[in-house]
């Protein structure tokens, strides 16, 4: 498909506006980073000073109201950061490509509904093969922090401060509250349903074949993207609706 010069001012726009969108989703990322080490130190140190013997395990698993909550969008925000990547780099080919292009144009808000349609490869498995690969992941994702490659340090350096400030918080708690305490086995299970979905987001962010790579999501844009798909979407969609 070639498109004319209004459409590609169009899709010049679109893909400004959606760089200046990465740029406040990494924004994001780095206050939620350093919120959680500011609230760290702030509230442990308040502890600390006025924390009764009684009270100072809870004030040191305090922190983990605001790590773990950061932790989680830290990582939901690096999937949505995935996402528009490989879309830009689809529509950075559209723009580049003087010739006919195989994808066709239908503006980041269709593109994305369509993208969320696009159904899964194979049949879905019974709950349990899915928690059991989740799982997997998990285990995998430990693994794959430890290799510590130059093209995904980012993300392992960032789960590798999240879930040090939270076993700091949790460990000296747990080490300064009656073992009675209700409060230290609340904190220890959902620190460790952060720690598993965090692990599983990124595996999938950082291993080839990961569901939320780059590459995979490049991938997917393509599929959503080419020509068939899109004029199928549009003229099912848009002109269902215009001659009703």
């Amino acid at each position: 498909m070639i498109y004319d010069d209004p459409t590609k001012k169009i899709m010049e726009k679109e893909r400004d506006i959606l760089r200046n969108e990465l740029l406040k989703l990494k924004d994001c990322q780095v206050r939620y980073f350093w919120s959680a080490i500011t609230a760290t130190g702030v509230m442990i140190g308040i502890g600390i000073k006025i924390g009764t013997k009684d009270m100072i395990g809870l004030f040191f698993m305090a922190p983990l109201f605001i790590i773990v909550p950061c932790w989680l969008i830290f990582f939901d925000k690096a999937t949505t950061i995935t996402r528009i990547v490989g879309y830009l780099k689809v529509l950075e080919y559209m723009l580049i490509n003087k010739g006919e292009s195989k994808y066709h144009y239908i503006g980041w808000e269709n593109a994305l509904h369509l993208f969320r349609q696009q159904p899964q490869k194979g049949e879905r498995p019974s709950m349990l093969i899915r928690f059991g690969r989740y799982i997997w992941d998990f285990i995998v994702g430990i693994v794959l922090i430890f290799k510590f490659e130059v093209r995904t340090r980012y993300w392992c350096i960032s789960w590798l401060t999240f879930i040090i400030l939270s076993l700091i918080c949790y460990i000296y708690g747990w080490r300064n509250s009656d073992s009675n305490d209700i409060n230290v086995y609340i904190f220890g299970f959902f620190l460790g349903i952060a720690t598993v979905h965090n692990s599983y987001i990124l595996k999938n962010l950082i291993a080839k074949n990961g569901k939320f790579s780059y590459i995979e999501k490049w991938n997917m844009w393509k599929i959503v993207l080419s020509s068939d798909n899109a004029s199928n979407y549009y003229n099912n969609n848009y002109a269902t609706a215009i001659s009703e």
